[in-house]
C-alpha cells in the first residue's frame, strides 16, 4: 500500500516472495525508484539550463530521497521498512515532482523565454512610461520566484504588454531620427547647391536612418537622436572642405593651363581663406534681453564678435 501510494500504478505484477520483491523494488531498471530517478536527474539538468533552479532541486530532492535513502538501503526488511515510514513524505514528494514534470513538458520553453526577455531588457525597463511600474515589478519576480508554476499565465500576461509598450518606445524614437535626419539632409542639400559642390560628398540618407535605427535598446537609440545635431555640423564642415577643394584645383588647372600658353606663366591666383567657427562663438546664451539698449547692446558684441573672427579671412562661416 505504502509502494501504491508513492508511486501509483506502476504497471507491473510483483512478486509476494520477500526477496523476490525486494529485488524487483530495488535492483530492477524498470522499478520506479531507477527508473524515475533517472528520469528526474535529465529533467533536472534541463531544467536548470533554462535558469528553472528552484524546480530542478525539488527533483533533486526527490532524487536523493530514492537514490541515496531508500535504494542505499541493502537489508530488504530495513528496505521495506524505510518506505512504510517514508510513506507520506514519499507520496507528498511526488506529488510535487508531478507538477514539476508537467511544468518540464509544457511551461519549460515559455519560462526560458520570459527569463530571457526581463534579463535582455533589463535597461529597456527604465525608459518605459510609469504606469508600466507595476507590470515591470510583477515580471521581475520570475528571476527568483521558487515555484513559478502556478503563475506562468500571469507572467506571460506582463510581458506581452511590456513588449508592446517596449516596441511603442522604439517605434516612436526611430520615427524621431528618420525625421530628423531627414530634416538635416534636406538643409545639407541645399547648403552643398549653395556652394556648388555635388551633394556626393554626403553619405546616403538610407544608410545614415539604417544605421542609427538599427538598435533594439532604447538608450542607444535615444543617444543616437542627441548626435544628430553633431553629424549636421561634421556634414557643414564637410561641404565646405570639398568646395575649398574644388575651389583649389580650379586654381591649379588655370595656373596649368596658363604655363602653356606663349608669354611664360601666369600669376597664381591667391584661393580664398575661409574660416568657419561654431554659432556659439559668436551667439552667446543664454541671454536676458529686456529693453531696446540691451538688444544694441547684444548686436553689438555680436558684430565686434563677427569682425574679429574674420579678420584676415575672406570668408566667415557660421555653423
Amino acid at each position: 500500500m505504502s509502494w501504491k501510494d508513492i508511486f501509483g500504478q506502476v504497471g507491473v505484477s510483483y512478486s509476494h516472495d520477500s526477496s523476490e520483491l525486494f529485488h524487483q523494488c530495488r535492483e530492477d531498471d524498470n522499478s520506479p525508484i531507477n527508473k524515475i530517478s533517472s528520469n528526474y536527474r535529465t529533467y533536472a539538468s534541463e531544467l536548470s539550463k533554462c535558469s528553472a533552479f528552484s524546480l530542478a532541486q525539488v527533483l533533486e530532492d526527490a532524487i536523493s530521497l530514492m537514490s541515496d535513502k531508500w535504494h542505499a538501503e541493502h537489508d530488504p526488511e530495513k528496505f521495506f521498512k524505510l518506505i512504510i515510514a517514508d510513506r507520506q513524505l514519499g507520496k507528498d514528494t511526488m506529488d510535487k515532482c508531478k507538477k514539476v514534470v508537467d511544468f518540464h513538458h509544457n511551461q519549460k520553453d515559455l519560462y526560458k523565454q520570459i527569463v530571457d526577455f526581463v534579463k535582455v531588457n533589463e535597461d529597456n525597463f527604465t525608459y518605459l512610461p510609469d504606469d508600466c511600474a507595476d507590470d515591470i515589478a510583477f515580471i521581475k519576480n520570475i528571476l527568483t520566484d521558487e515555484w513559478p508554476v502556478d503563475t506562468m499565465p500571469s507572467y506571460k500576461k506582463r510581458m506581452n504588454i511590456l513588449t508592446m509598450k517596449i516596441n511603442e518606445t522604439r517605434t516612436a524614437l526611430k520615427k524621431e531620427i528618420e525625421q530628423g535626419y531627414a530634416k538635416v539632409y534636406e538643409e545639407l542639400n541645399q547648403f552643398a547647391a549653395d556652394n556648388d559642390v555635388p551633394n556626393t560628398v554626403l553619405p546616403s540618407l538610407n544608410s545614415q536612418v539604417v544605421t542609427k535605427t538599427a538598435s533594439s535598446v532604447i538608450s542607444t537609440l535615444k543617444l543616437n537622436l542627441t548626435t544628430i545635431g553633431a553629424f549636421r555640423e561634421s556634414m557643414l564642415t564637410k561641404i565646405l572642405d570639398e568646395k575649398a577643394r574644388i575651389a583649389e584645383a580650379k586654381v591649379k588647372a588655370a595656373t596649368s593651363s596658363a604655363g602653356t600658353q606663349p608669354g611664360g606663366a601666369a600669376q597664381q591666383p591667391k584661393p580664398k581663406t575661409i574660416r568657419k567657427i561654431s554659432s556659439r562663438v559668436v551667439f552667446k546664451t543664454p541671454q536676458t534681453i529686456s529693453s531696446d539698449a540691451d538688444i544694441d547692446s547684444y548686436l553689438s558684441s555680436v558684430r565686434a564678435k563677427i569682425k574679429e573672427q574674420l579678420s584676415g579671412n575672406d570668408e566667415l562661416v557660421i555653423l
